[in-house]
């Protein structure tokens, strides 16, 4: 994208303001307030499912850690990618294999529990990746199909999914089928390629060609695909069987997906389905309700970004604020709460969680919620390095090469590495950490509790996980109220992070009494 369309959405990502849809309201009339407007949505159409499977196991169980593997122009030329590829392509050079800088990762993913990655967009193009000029074809700044093919089968016997970026609401000006309407110039309804894009014959584009079309925001570098032209449609499934099916990838993360009517990702995630059993489609979605394109056991996307959690989860920080993170968990729980969503506290679109947070010392704090709470965790990478990137700076700022994995600049970032390796081996012992409801049980403006509850493998039992967190500067005592969440008096919850790991306390009058470090939290586990 370019520098100005980053900049919008950046703007609408760290300025939205959610309103709670009404439940009871016919779906035409539920509405997503943002940034002060209402704008009604249109209601989800009642589609016959190709698929009503659930959400594969493997990614509700995931730890993701998110690669962005190009680059953008800005920051001082520094915005160069993981790795550190040249800002734009020219596409005659020879393929570099910059992908396989990936392998001195492999101990490091290890460490932190990574089970799955998420690269941003890799396929050729000329810039920054969601401008495609080719979607069959990695970048030859990162290599060729082949390297690619090597570290998919690397990182599959590491036991690491992948999923790719696919960028298919737009392509770029290099794409084939643009190219030939550019070529037909003021003839371009003769072009074989007419009906792909949103083209207007009579009009002249602010680039300067003989005829107007429709783009991604009004970014005229990116233009917008006709999804309803038949041709584009097979194009795109082509894309999908390929990297599916050929490559052997595990799922996609779809590109600005809200743009894109629901009847076209059923048809996509069916085709998907019909050649990559199991894969898993995540839908870039930011403002209104999910449900409108999330809906696994109805045939459309598995999974979507979870931004509307994201906001509350630095600024409750920042404003010391913990009654605003609540509330944000329970707005998840009631209306997202069959649906598993991919949580972060960074990304290649907002500024890094070390460089928005206002206090260094709530940083571990972050990444312990994401850890700990409902939905998929997602690491961008160099995060637990406490990389930093202000967006003001430009969208390259967030998006720089990725140092050695060993090098810390602080023991500050060492701690947080090892706690997110610790955090993550926690998520794959405790199952209610990973597959568990979640109730608020105590709430203050610096302290917050919640309880993860599962069912346990192989009997009636449930798994109970307590979590407690401070953002003070000094310990906090809190009174954790679990009556009718799972718990009963003389349940005995054992320690599991934290100083007091390995000690014990009992529930008794239906709450329990925890001692909370400054800046910290606690993990308890019902024995």
């Amino acid at each position: 994208r370019s520098e100005e369309a980053e900049a919008e959405r950046a703007k609408a990502v760290e300025e939205v303001e959610y309103g709670v849809a009404d439940e009871e309201a016919p779906a035409v009339e539920r509405v997503a307030v943002v940034a002060g407007t209402t704008s009604a949505m249109t209601p989800v159409p009642k589609l016959k499912p190709v698929s009503t499977q659930d959400t594969a196991d493997w990614y509700a169980d995931a730890v993701f850690y998110h690669i962005f593997p190009l680059g953008s122009a800005g920051d001082n030329g520094r915005g160069v990618g993981f790795f550190d590829v040249p800002h734009t392509n020219d596409r005659k050079s020879e393929p570099v294999d910059r992908l396989l800088k990936i392998r001195d990762y492999y101990d490091h993913f290890a460490k932190l529990g990574i089970s799955a990655i998420y690269f941003s967009p890799l396929f050729e193009s000329k810039q920054h990746g969601y401008d495609t000029a080719d979607y069959f074809t990695l970048d030859r700044r990162l290599g060729t199909n082949d390297t690619f093919k090597t570290v998919l089968s690397e990182l599959h016997e590491r036991g690491i999914r992948v999923m790719l970026d696919g960028v298919f609401n737009h392509t770029g000006r290099s794409h084939f089928a643009f190219k030939d309407l550019l070529a037909h110039g003021n003839d371009v309804a003769k072009s074989e390629y007419s009906k792909w894009y949103y083209v207007d014959p009579k009009g002249r584009s602010g680039k300067g060609d003989p005829f107007k079309y429709k783009s991604w925001e009004g970014h005229e570098e990116l233009p917008r695909l006709n999804l309803n032209h038949p041709p584009v449609r097979q194009h795109i499934f082509d894309v999908a069987r390929f990297w599916l099916k050929d490559i052997g990838i595990d799922g996609f993360r779809l590109d600005v997906a809200s743009e894109i009517e629901p009847p076209f990702w059923a048809e996509f995630r069916g085709e998907c389905e019909s050649f990559k059993p199991g894969a898993v489609l995540v839908g870039e979605i930011i403002h209104g309700d999910y449900n409108h394109w999330v809906a696994p056991r109805e045939g459309l996307l598995h999974s979507c970004t979870n931004y509307q959690l994201y906001k509350a989860m630095w600024s409750a920080l920042n404003d010391k604020n913990y009654f605003e993170l609540a509330h944000s968990v329970q707005r998840d729980t009631q209306m997202f709460g069959k649906l598993t969503l991919l949580n972060f506290v960074s990304n290649h679109d907002v500024n890094r969680i070390a460089s928005q947070l206002s206090d260094p010392n709530h940083i571990r704090l972050a990444y312990f919620f994401l850890m700990t709470a409902r939905g998929t965790p997602c690491i961008y990478y160099g995060d637990e390095l406490e990389m930093r990137g202000d967006k003001k700076d430009s969208d390259a700022a967030v998006r720089h090469k990725m140092p050695p994995p060993s090098a810390f600049p602080s023991d500050d970032a060492r701690d947080l590495f090892l706690s997110l390796c610790a955090l993550s081996s926690l998520r794959k012992t405790l199952r209610a950490l990973a597959r568990g409801d979640i109730s608020i049980v105590h709430t203050a403006n610096r302290q917050l509790a919640f309880l993860r509850d599962a069912p346990a493998f192989g009997s009636g039992e449930h798994e109970n996980v307590l979590v407690a967190m401070n953002c003070d500067s000094k310990p906090a005592r809190i009174v954790a109220r679990i009556e009718g969440v799972g718990l009963r008096d003389e349940d005995v919850l054992r320690h599991q992070w934290g100083p007091l790991k390995g000690t014990e306390v009992a529930v008794a009058r239906n709450q329990v009494e925890l001692e909370v470090g400054a800046y910290s939290g606690v993990i308890l586990s019902k024995e």
